[in-house]
């Protein structure tokens, strides 16, 4: 029995030289973490960066192609005399310019009635 234990005490010390011998040849453990710690980051980073690239330009292809159908549509609009009923679209005068349209005079606000500071305080002492 005492062979036995002896045996299996070399043979745990051979098992710890040998980790010894791997932990000398590998290098010190929190340098190698450090390292493996650097190189997530910039991994992270660098996948960050493509994921931001890649929504801008999903997000400039969006807009691009919203800006050419909103211009289609107005061409359309312009050389098309139709709309879809098949009515003729009335052409628009310039603002001011269409002598069907009176203009309308703004009549001024009574002082009485005008906002202030009062006005406001007691509005909103009721809305809440």
């Amino acid at each position: 029995m005492i062979v036995e234990l002896s045996e299996a005490l070399l043979e745990v010390g051979r098992t710890l030289e040998l980790a010894i011998e791997v932990q000398r040849e590998a290098g010190p453990a929190d340098e190698r973490l450090e390292e493996l710690e650097r190189s997530r980051a910039h991994w992270e980073a660098q996948m960050e960066a493509l994921i931001l690239k890649a929504d801008s330009t999903l997000k400039s292809a969006s807009n691009a192609e919203s800006r050419s159908r909103t211009m289609v549509r107005h061409a359309e609009k312009l050389v098309d005399p139709f709309s879809e009923e098949g009515d003729e679209v009335p052409e628009t005068a310039p603002g001011g310019d269409d002598p069907r349209v009176e203009a309308e005079e703004l009549l001024q606000v009574p002082v009485g009635l005008a906002t202030n500071n009062k006005a406001e305080a007691m509005r909103a002492k009721w809305l809440t």
